[in-house]
């Protein structure tokens, strides 16, 4: 009985060294190897992660080849042409706005004279007609008398008209500069100030607010090339002058911005339609 009970209790040890080095080895083959997937679409999903993750690397190392042969082009000759032929060119674009600027107001100038010479053909005929005792030119003249009534800008033959367009001319481009009143940078005022006193011989208040405060006011519809254009901030009550022009007729003004310097704008541009303040003609 005693050995037979011996045997039970080895048989029983045996066993329970056997689960315990096979819970063991299992145990290492789970930490050793990769974590499985739970399901098939977990499977699928961390492959598709693992897709996207490559085609990323190789993206990236195509990028880093072209950036590489693209630079290399540009550092060969054939790169180097094509590179100060882009340069070339902007220059030259650059180059044309001020004049192609000038032209435009010049041309508001022409279409302005030819209004004028038109205005007065007609009243010189509604004259004659009248002195010569014609009912039917009494209807002329009155037209004529209201084409005059809407003062019209100088031709271009005019002395003074030259002087502002060329004088605005040289300055087109200048960039802005806060305080500015030279050819090296202007702010509104200093521009508008440097025009007058180069093209007039005339010298005007330093700030737009003082010159809100010079000359007369008249309506826009009555403005003419020369007069003075104010913009104010806004305001509870209006806001206060903070910006002034010069008007070129047909809707044109020049002045100094912030964001382009001396450049042509639009009275009827959203942003200055809605701060426009006024007219001023100080000449």
């Amino acid at each position: 009985m005693a050995a037979n009970g011996i045997n039970a209790e080895s048989r029983n040890s045996w066993a329970a060294l056997s689960r315990a080095l096979v819970i063991a080895a299992l145990a290492v083959g789970v930490l050793s190897s990769p974590a499985l997937p739970q399901s098939g679409d977990g499977y699928r999903r961390k492959m598709e992660e693992a897709r996207k993750e490559q085609e990323a690397r190789k993206q990236a190392e195509r990028d880093r080849q072209s950036a590489g042969k693209k630079q290399g082009e540009a550092q060969t000759p054939a790169g180097v042409r094509k590179q100060e032929t882009v340069r070339k060119q902007e220059a030259a674009r650059k180059q044309e706005e001020p004049a192609k600027a000038t032209r435009r107001a010049e041309a508001v100038w022409e279409e302005e004279a030819q209004r004028q010479a038109e205005a007065q053909r007609r009243a010189e005929v509604a004259k004659k007609a009248r002195e010569e005792g014609n009912p039917a030119a009494q209807l002329s003249q009155k037209s004529a008398d209201s084409a005059q009534a809407k003062p019209a800008a100088p031709p271009p033959a005019d002395r003074a008209a030259k002087a502002l367009t060329g004088v605005i001319a040289k300055y087109l481009g200048t960039p802005y500069l806060y305080g500015g009143t030279t050819a090296g940078g202007f702010d509104c005022s200093g521009f508008v100030g440097a025009v007058f006193r180069d093209a007039y011989n005339e010298t005007l208040p330093r700030t737009s607010k003082d010159m809100w405060g010079i000359g007369k006011k008249v309506d826009i519809a009555a403005a003419r090339p020369g007069d003075l254009v104010f913009f104010k901030s806004g305001g509870l009550f209006g806001g206060t002058i903070n910006h002034v022009g010069i008007y070129m007729g047909n809707d044109l003004f020049v002045h100094s911005s912030t964001s382009k310097g001396v450049d042509y704008d639009y009275l009827s541009n959203s942003y200055y339609k809605k701060r426009f303040a006024g007219v001023r003609r100080v000449r």
